[in-house]
């Protein structure tokens, strides 16, 4: 059955929702380490902000290039831990295989998907820059105007009130400003979106580059990615549009949209590496032939 672009869009993100969820078991074995890390981080900056650190040491040279070069090493590792997962949940889908307890070292396949991923990175940040240095002179003149709005010596509310009708504006000019950039990257970059199945559990088989023109990108591909990956993003937005901006900042409230937000994110990055599997699955039938690994961990 051949599906048009709106069919195929659906197709694509209900079966990339079915596995998803009923994958979801499996992302704890294969995240792990990254679960690990942010839960290290925490208890590191907990105990630095509560007894190593004073106003001498923050204001430290040597301590600030320390902190620096600390957190750009950890952000790396973390992102070689997350290519390294997206490769096991491919794999589990494309392959069936069962992951179990990932290694916490990025293996060879996890960093060539690392190259991959960080290419399509410098695209959106290459692209945000050329359109941002056109937009921010406008949207700063446009804020200059609104921000005096805020009076100082209003109460609590009244200011939460004023920065709320600033904020909301502010939030909807930059989700229309990341889904024009995001779609145009993506839409030119859309004969490479497979690479990433296609690297996560190819053996035998030549590099993407030399058979992509073999696979017809599936219709709706592009589409579906857009829905899921900024799905977070206009829930978000409904939400600071409905709730007033003094219950958001209430403890309780904040907290608990931050696990909410988490839990959502979570789940719709699973949900775009399962709507790429499924994609290649499409594309690479009958066309290319996949060896499984014989100890079944990725390389």
């Amino acid at each position: 059955m051949v599906l048009m672009g709106e069919d195929g869009m659906k197709a694509l993100l209900i079966e990339g929702l079915n596995d998803a969820c009923r994958n979801i078991g499996s992302a704890l074995g294969l995240f792990w380490p990254l679960l690990a890390m942010v839960v290290l981080i925490y208890g590191v900056s907990f105990l630095l902000a509560t007894a190593w650190f004073s106003a001498e040491t923050a204001a430290s040279g040597w301590v600030v290039a320390a902190a620096l070069t600390g957190f750009f090493i950890v952000l790396v590792y973390l992102f070689f831990i997350l290519c390294q997962g997206a490769v096991g949940w491919h794999r589990r889908v494309l392959l069936n295989e069962a992951p179990g307890w990932i290694s916490p070292i990025p293996k060879r396949r996890s960093l060539k998907y690392a190259l991959a991923a960080s290419l399509f990175i410098l695209m959106f940040l290459i692209a945000h820059m050329i359109i941002g240095s056109f937009l921010l002179p406008i949207v700063a003149q446009w804020m200059v105007p609104m921000m005096q709005e805020v009076d100082p010596a209003g109460t609590v509310p009244d200011q939460l009130d004023a920065m709320w009708k600033i904020m909301l504006p502010m939030q909807i000019g930059m989700f229309v400003w990341s889904v024009v950039i995001f779609s145009l990257v993506l839409w030119l970059a859309r004969s490479w979106l497979l690479v990433f199945p296609h690297i996560s559990i190819r053996t035998v088989q030549p590099a993407y580059g030399k058979i992509k023109d073999r696979l017809d990108i599936p219709p709706g591909l592009v589409s579906a990615l857009l829905v899921v990956y900024f799905l977070p993003s206009v829930i978000a937005l409904v939400y600071m549009a409905v709730v007033p901006f003094r219950v958001q900042m209430s403890p309780w409230v904040a907290a608990a949209t931050t696990i909410v937000q988490i839990a959502l994110s979570v789940l719709t990055f699973l949900w775009g590496l399962s709507i790429l599997s499924k994609a290649y699955a499409m594309a690479a039938a009958d066309k290319v032939l996949y060896e499984k690994i014989e100890d079944g961990a990725p390389a």
